[in-house]
């Protein structure tokens, strides 16, 4: 998916950037691509008349049915970008986010998008302490390799 980022500082790309998509939710996307004009280029998301679709008609058109389908209330597409980073931030790191929203400096990332998970502060201090433990005990009791005093 290529769109433009927010600053031309944004990971220095003049005016385009490229996000991969998640593959399941983009099955369709090669023959449709295929259908229309300037195929690799083409936009996805167009007006009747072919022109590029605005955010507002986007959301109308596709986000919101979506939403109500889902049989969810309340939801933007920014809530969706937030648990997005939060997700990727969590299980990819904080660069990988930045790069993923388009963000010129991970600052922005950090104070915005990447959001506590529940639980992974006890799942840190659970590998924390068998990092400090040492290693488990063999079957005969005897340490297979002995801990640091």
């Amino acid at each position: 998916m290529s769109s433009r980022p927010k600053t031309q500082r944004s990971f220095g790309m003049s005016h385009r950037s490229m996000v991969s998509l998640i593959r399941t939710e983009c099955q369709d996307a090669p023959s449709r691509l295929e259908t229309l004009p300037g195929r690799e280029d083409a936009l996805l998301f167009v007006t009747p008349g072919g022109k590029p679709r605005g955010y507002n008609q986007w959301r109308e058109a596709y986000f919101n049915p979506a939403v109500a389908t889902a049989g969810l209330t309340d939801v933007t597409p920014h809530d969706l970008r937030a648990s997005h980073g939060t997700w990727v931030a969590d299980r990819h790191g904080v660069m990988t986010a930045a790069h993923r929203l388009r963000h010129s400096n991970a600052s922005v990332t950090t104070r915005h998008y990447a959001r506590p998970v529940v639980g992974r502060d006890e799942q840190v201090a659970e590998a924390a302490d068998s990092w400090l433990s040492g290693p488990e005990d063999d079957d005969d009791g005897s340490a297979a390799v002995p801990a640091r005093t």
